[in-house]
């Protein structure tokens, strides 16, 4: 991948780095590119011709760049902005969209793919919003040893603190409330789940909702047709959960492939676990303590 960036410092404001990019369709989406790209950086736009296709920015089809690219946009939280309308025309009729925007830190972005010039490639006109920056919301769980969280609160709070004006009690409470944050951080670890939300269509959802109200409506009264009505829901809500998490992993099939290992990593996330057989020691304990609950005279195995 090659590149030219710069970092615009602001006063008083993060500073925003852009990036020039260009990767030939003949090299593969290396996973070190975009990290050195991405890490270290707060606000950073990488824009250009990246030949990657997705169909989530492509809907003619996807490419293998095109897939690594968005694996690691989701794994990472970064976002990836491109206009409507094709920016690269050819004399066939599947043109593409290829010359793209991924942001991190920056989310506020409109494109627009202009045929103003001669080039195969059109013109993109990128607007961002640099006055008003948000985060965009990642998937994440806090996991706290509440133990650790106490023995971190003791030592740093070790009794009651002497107080005897209002200031003294304001200093107290600021400090409680300094050495508690401190405390929570220390003994807290985030679990970032780098995979989007198992989601439902709004039909399945508010059939499985009146589920719920028949069912409750038949456990009052006993009333055998809302019976009736609670087993076909059943049935039906069985189905279409099949047929939709079946879609789901046809499309996760599409978008796995050798050459950047996602065809890999969905196998071995996938793998089942090999089942640990008792060693010989283990059984003949386990068969002598069931001789010995029978009543049995205790025997050794040989």
């Amino acid at each position: 991948m090659e590149g030219t960036a710069i970092t615009i410092e602001r006063r008083d404001k993060a500073s925003i780095t852009i990036a020039s990019i260009y990767k030939s369709p003949r090299n593969t989406m290396l996973h070190s590119d975009l990290q050195n790209l991405f890490s270290n950086r707060r606000n950073c736009l990488a824009i250009g011709d990246f030949n990657a296709k997705h169909t989530t920015w492509n809907p003619p089809g996807s490419n293998t760049p095109g897939k690594a690219l968005y694996s690691y946009a989701i794994k990472h939280n970064l976002q990836i902005n491109a206009p409507e309308k094709a920016t690269r025309q050819t004399h066939r009729p599947n043109n593409s969209i290829i010359d793209i925007c991924v942001s991190k830190g920056l989310y506020s972005i409109t494109s627009e793919s202009i045929p103003a010039l001669s080039s195969d490639h059109n013109s993109v006109i990128f607007e961002v919003e640099v006055d008003n920056l948000t985060s965009q919301k990642i998937n994440s769980i806090q996991i706290t040893n509440w133990n650790s969280f106490q023995n971190h609160l003791n030592n740093l709070l070790p009794g009651n603190p002497y107080i005897r004006t209002i200031d003294d009690i304001n200093e107290a409470i600021q400090n409680f409330n300094t050495k508690y944050r401190a405390a929570i951080n220390t003994s807290s670890k985030t679990k970032i789940i780098d995979r989007k939300p198992y989601t439902i269509p709004p039909d399945l959802h508010k059939k499985i909702k009146l589920k719920n109200l028949i069912r409750k409506r038949w456990q009052e009264n006993k009333d055998r047709s809302y019976k009736r009505t609670l087993n076909k829901l059943n049935r039906e809500i069985k189905n279409e959960l099949q047929t939709h998490n079946n879609d789901i992993w046809n499309n996760i099939l599409k978008d796995a492939n050798p050459e950047d290992l996602s065809l890999y990593e969905l196998l071995n996330k996938n793998k089942r676990k090999k089942g640990r057989h008792p060693s010989f020691a283990e059984t003949r304990r386990i068969s002598n303590i069931q001789i010995r609950r029978e009543g049995r005279p205790h025997s050794r195995l040989v």
